[in-house]
């Protein structure tokens, strides 16, 4: 038993790990996403290139910048993101992210906000953000709540 208890506990750890509610879209594969969200009309999501400086707990910024594309012919709507860490050294400070994404409706605080989720390809977490207007998307927590700090979070549309 004793060598069991380890074991218990590891599973215990990763079951209350584990996402149960699949009717949440942070909580759902990009394919349910597609099949199951009721997308707002894509007109409330203006694509093209968002950009802006976030904050950094380690270096003087995020300059990121944010590429949301239609999809082709049946495919999902893609997006590249850039990231680029200033003040950090040239050759570890950029990382180019590409994924998905889908515009949904509604999150805790307003249920008609335009929410546009980003399910990047290989080991990052899915991002949210929030349209503002045409020209700006604010960037929220995990749970797609407002990020509470005096720091910017927003990107702005470029041209």
């Amino acid at each position: 038993m004793k060598k069991a208890f380890p074991i218990l506990l590891v599973a215990a750890i990763c079951m209350s790990f584990q996402v149960k509610n699949v009717s949440n879209p942070t909580t759902t594969t990009s394919s349910e996403l597609e099949n199951n969200v009721t997308s707002p009309s894509p007109a409330n999501v203006s694509l093209g290139t968002y950009v802006g400086t976030l904050p950094c707990a380690d270096c003087e910024g995020i300059r990121m910048k944010l590429t949301l594309q239609e999809g082709k012919a049946g495919k999902s709507k893609t997006f590249v993101m850039e990231q680029t860490y200033l003040g950090k050294p040239a050759g570890n400070n950029a990382v180019k992210i590409k994924g998905i994404w889908f515009p949904a409706r509604g999150n805790k605080q307003d249920p008609n906000a335009v929410i546009v989720q980003l399910i990047p390809d290989g080991k990052y977490d899915p991002l949210y953000f929030m349209r503002l207007n045409e020209k700006a998307i604010k960037m929220l927590d995990r749970q797609q709540n407002p990020i509470k700090s005096k720091h910017n979070y927003i990107l702005q549309k470029q041209r």
